[in-house]
């Protein structure tokens, strides 16, 4: 059921790119956070400041099908400023990438080789954070969460689709080089329910497979993969063999996916994954998204890949959140 919903993702990915949306990335979570947190200021880039119309429309979407099916939870887990702190440490290392995996997966279907080395070291960064859940890793029990905190995500998603629309003043940011308004919010709508029902996850399918040997949410992966290179070929956007967005080494690029397959392993899933689970009340994916943004604030200084070549800060930071996440891993137990 996941593998036969999931390929009109990938379809509309590719299409947005073709329409004017980043190139490899028609759809992604961390890059919209990271200009959602151009236009609150927390960076200097004009050109990674847009509120991006398809994040507020998989938010909603997703958020009203959950309330539909019944599965609006208002809940959260254990630990929020420590998943605060994680989802602010995975940041890091998808700006040396540029990409979540989400985009990652678009990456390798659109033909950039990096993306192999990337997917390498998501695997395994995703088998190592697998390994430390079967030794104990756990946030704690989850717990029912005021209903104020438990809408936070759609209502600022409310906002994002209505001053995205009118592009107020006040806020900084550029409408160049993105798909039209309501085409990206429409598919961003398609997106975002199909998400809701399949628990499509780009961390999760990897997680399940090396847990329990389940291949499930891995077909949705893959499905999603497939559509994007097929749909991508057909609107001459393949590039085989050439790196056109993102740090292009392939040691570090793949060194920073591990980072973030290990860190997302012990959060629950990929950033987009905490999208759709803090669309229907999950409080600790909001704070993990927040966490995401906030590292947005990396583009202040020389850890993330602006261009050229990877600063030896962003090269520290990889590091550093490896570590981090291996400690946490370690040191967090069930109770």
């Amino acid at each position: 059921m996941v593998l036969g919903r999931v390929p009109g993702a990938g379809v509309l990915a590719a299409g947005l790119v073709r329409l004017g949306n980043p190139v490899d990335g028609g759809l992604s979570v961390a890059c919209p956070m990271r200009d959602l947190a151009g236009v609150l200021g927390l960076h200097p880039y004009e050109q990674f400041s847009y509120l991006r119309p398809e994040l507020a429309g998989m938010v909603l979407a997703a958020c009203l099908t959950a309330v539909l099916k019944r599965s609006f939870n208002s809940e959260s887990g254990g630990m929020p400023g420590l998943r605060f702190i994680a989802g602010t440490a995975v940041a890091l290392p998808v700006f040396v990438f540029i990409g979540c995996p989400m985009r990652m997966f678009q990456r390798l279907a659109f033909g950039d080789p990096a993306a192999i080395a990337v997917g390498i070291g998501l695997a395994v960064g995703v088998f190592v954070g697998t390994a430390l859940l079967k030794r104990g890793f756990s946030w704690g029990p989850s717990r029912p969460a005021a209903g104020g905190w438990s809408i936070l995500v759609p209502v600022a998603a409310m906002f994002i689709a209505v001053f995205g629309l009118f592009r107020p003043a006040f806020l900084s940011g550029t409408v160049r080089g993105h798909a039209p308004f309501w085409t990206a919010f429409a598919a961003g709508v398609v997106v975002g329910a199909l998400a809701q029902r399949t628990k499509l996850c780009f961390i999760g399918g990897l997680r399940n497979l090396f847990a329990v040997g389940d291949l499930t949410l891995l077909t949705g992966a893959a499905g999603f993969t497939t559509a994007v290179w097929l749909a991508g070929a057909a609107l001459g956007l393949s590039h085989p063999g050439i790196t056109r967005v993102g740090l292009d080494d392939w040691f570090w690029s793949g060194a920073a996916m591990f980072a973030v397959g290990l860190g997302s392993t012990l959060l629950g899933g990929c950033p987009f994954r905490q999208l759709i689970l803090a669309s229907q009340g999950r409080v600790d994916a909001a704070l993990v998204l927040l966490g995401v943004m906030t590292g947005a604030a990396a583009y202040r200084t020389d850890i993330a890949f602006i261009a050229g070549s990877l600063e030896p800060v962003g090269k520290i930071a990889v590091i550093a959140v490896m570590l981090v996440f291996a400690a946490m891993g370690a040191l967090v137990r069930r109770r």
